[in-house]
Order: structure tokens, then C-alpha cells, then sequence
């Protein structure tokens, strides 16, 4: 029996040598995936990052324009609304001023915007009630 526990001994131990050969193949395979794994998920976690970089930097590009949009908005409106109260006061000091001064200034206007060009004048019905010989300063 001897010889029977020797062959069984030596088919165990190449059996055991066997298997740690493939259990070390296995491991070192798995240690190779794990990198290799690694590796790719490192990559695609910066491909993310950068995404997300170049979408930040665009929504912020967005969001300036669109803050700047506003200013200018902004801007002109208010730039509007100081041109109607310019316009509002320039009428209310001509329906204050004086009868001659009125018309003179009237007269002036004409003057200086008809440049060699006939033009016409409307004047409101108050106005024309008041003339005093306006008429013939324009002409």
C-alpha cells in the first residue's frame, strides 16, 4: 500500500500545485481587471469633470450676458424715461413762457431746423388764436 499512498500523495500535492498556479493566475488576473477598471473610471471621472467644467464656464458666460443685457436694458430705460421728463419740462416752460418769447422761440426753432427748404408749421388752435404776426417772421 505504500506505493498506492505515494502515487495518492503525489497526485495531491500536484493537484494543490496545480491549483495554486491557477488560484495565483486567477488572483493576478483579477488584480489586472481591478487596474484596468480603475483606470477606466479614472478617466471617465475626468471626462465628467471637464464636462462639467465647460458647462459651468458656459452657464456662466450665460448668465453675464444675460446680467449685461439687463444693465443695458436698464440703461436705457432710464435713459428713456430722463429724455420724456426732459420733453415733459421743455413743453411745460413753453406753455409758461411768455407770449413773445414763445413765439420767438418758435420763430428760432424754425429758423434754425428749416435749413433752405420749405417746411410747415402746425400750430395749435390756442396758438393760432395769438399769432401777432408770427406768420410773416417766417416767411
Amino acid at each position: 500500500m505504500a506505493g498506492l499512498e505515494s502515487i495518492l500523495f503525489h497526485i495531491e500535492e500536484q493537484a494543490q500545485i496545480s491549483a495554486s498556479a491557477i488560484t495565483e493566475k486567477a488572483n493576478k488576473q483579477a488584480e489586472e481587471l481591478i487596474e484596468s477598471k480603475r483606470a477606466a473610471a479614472k478617466a471617465e471621472c475626468e471626462a465628467i469633470a471637464e464636462k462639467a467644467q465647460q458647462s459651468a464656464q458656459t452657464m456662466a458666460h450665460t448668465a453675464l450676458s444675460a446680467a449685461r443685457l439687463e444693465c443695458k436694458k436698464a440703461l436705457l430705460a432710464k435713459k428713456s424715461s430722463l429724455i420724456d421728463e426732459i420733453i415733459d419740462e421743455a413743453l411745460e416752460r413753453m406753455k409758461n413762457m411768455p407770449e413773445k418769447e414763445y413765439f420767438d422761440a418758435l420763430l428760432n426753432l424754425a429758423v434754425k431746423h428749416s435749413g433752405k427748404s420749405e417746411g410747415l408749421v402746425i400750430l395749435s388752435q390756442k396758438d393760432k388764436e395769438r399769432l401777432n404776426g408770427f406768420e410773416e417772421a417766417l416767411a
